[in-house]
């Protein structure tokens, strides 16, 4: 294995253009390299913008390639020529969070949270800790909103975030990682294989509170199979409903699967924290929805959901809701 190596990082690292395909590319080329290296320098100096939740999937994909390799040095972020050093790399804490490394424990799950902390979890904690942090600007938020909205739309909204997180949170234990290694990647694919992480059911989420903005961000990123994945090969529905499924396209499975109640297990009781808190936050904040899973891609506003399909694919799931409180 050859020493090192660097990559150029790309100008914007984001998911939410109409091409994300660069910034999946870059991921991939650096798992590439980091098999065939043992040390992967990044050159951010071209780089002028970087997103919210491409953020977050770079750290878990910078994460996942210092556990595999086991070693937090494997990675070295060149970052002090890029024009949001101070913005990003710094007052973020992305760059302490990258250098401080990634340690695998077992019967654990891996956390950011945000990029302040870092350390691993199981689901149950990390939801105790989103309910805590919640708690810590509630009151403040609550004070603001009174001067728009009633009581009940406020507490409800507030409900109502903390069981789509749960939600969300429950689907990584019981949907993302169905068993011990992913059965859809290719043995060709040199992005997650030579690993045995898999089994480890990682994930990265971050929440914060903006407070002059007044805006909440909620986001989360796994390795699993995959939502569609997920729902078609791993589910307990009866023969005839994975008939028709089978028959649909990706988007009209997306759809579907978005859909208040429904579930990869027979019956109903999946969905319903995500409609909840959309239909209830829309009287108090503009709400936007993105999930992208494999190669496809959901963006949910209050005028409903628009897919994009692409060509290249990001392992996993990556979710972010984004409040914006009206003022």
């Amino acid at each position: 294995m050859k020493r090192k190596t660097k990559i150029i990082a790309p100008s914007e690292i984001c998911l939410y253009t109409e091409n994300p395909q660069s910034t999946i590319l870059f991921l991939q080329n650096l798992h590439i390299a980091s098999h065939l290296y043992r040390v992967v320098e990044i050159d951010f100096s071209h780089t002028e913008k970087v997103t919210t939740l491409a953020s977050l999937v770079l750290l878990s994909h910078l994460h996942y390639i210092q556990l595999y390799k086991k070693n937090k040095k494997a990675i070295v972020l060149n970052c002090e020529k890029s024009p949001v050093y101070q913005s990003f790399f710094e007052n973020t804490l992305f760059r302490k969070a990258v250098e401080s490394g990634c340690y695998e424990t077992n019967g654990k799950t891996s956390v950011v949270f945000p990029f302040k902390a870092y350390s691993a979890f199981s689901i149950a904690e990390c939801r105790n800790m989103l309910a805590d942090y919640v708690k810590g600007f509630k009151d403040e938020l609550k004070a603001v909103l009174s001067e728009l909205h009633s009581e009940s739309d406020i507490n409800q909204f507030f409900s109502d975030l903390l069981l789509t997180m749960t939600e969300l949170l429950q689907n990584i234990s019981h949907h993302a990682y169905p068993v011990d290694r992913n059965p859809f990647v290719s043995p060709h694919n040199k992005l997650l294989t030579e690993t045995d992480l898999y089994k480890l059911k990682l994930f990265w989420c971050m929440l914060w509170y903006d407070d002059r903005e007044q805006r909440i961000v909620f986001a989360l990123y796994d390795f699993g199979t995959g939502l569609i994945n997920s729902y078609l090969h791993f589910s307990e529905l009866p023969d005839y409903e994975l008939n028709r499924l089978a028959k649909l396209t990706k988007k009209q499975i997306f759809q579907e699967l978005l859909e208040a109640g429904n579930s990869r297990f027979f019956g109903s009781g999946r969905g319903n924290g995500l409609d909840a808190v959309f239909n209830t936050s829309m009287k108090l904040s503009d709400i936007s929805l993105m999930l992208l899973s494999e190669d496809i891609r959901c963006e949910r506003t209050f005028i409903g959901n628009q897919y994009s399909l692409f060509s290249c694919s990001l392992p996993g799931t990556a979710v972010e809701w984004n409040f914006k409180f009206r003022k």
